[in-house]
């Protein structure tokens, strides 16, 4: 058995060199769990262009019901970046 460690796990070489199904399916449900648990915001930049910023969803983010989430959307005030940021902050 050939492992190679790297930050505390164990992996076996061999293993996915012989079943590369194994490294695809593992690969998959790797990307389905980071798909679910993370968003992304583009901003635009003074340059030109978009930068795609990636960040966790909160767990409690999954529990929120149609109506509150419609709720906060309307509650946010957006006449500035800093007043939208604010309010989303001190949102409850």
């Amino acid at each position: 058995m050939n492992l190679a460690q790297a930050d505390g796990f164990e992996v076996d070489i061999e293993e996915f060199l012989l079943n590369p199904a194994k490294l695809e399916q593992d690969w998959e449900e790797s990307y389905t769990f980071f798909q679910r648990r993370t968003k992304n915001v583009e901003i635009s930049m003074s340059a030109g262009g978009l930068l795609k910023c990636y960040f966790p969803l909160m767990p409690l983010c999954t529990h929120l019901s149609f109506n509150t989430k419609e709720t906060i959307l309307h509650d946010i005030r957006r006449n500035t970046a800093a007043e939208k940021i604010n309010d989303i902050l001190e949102y409850r």
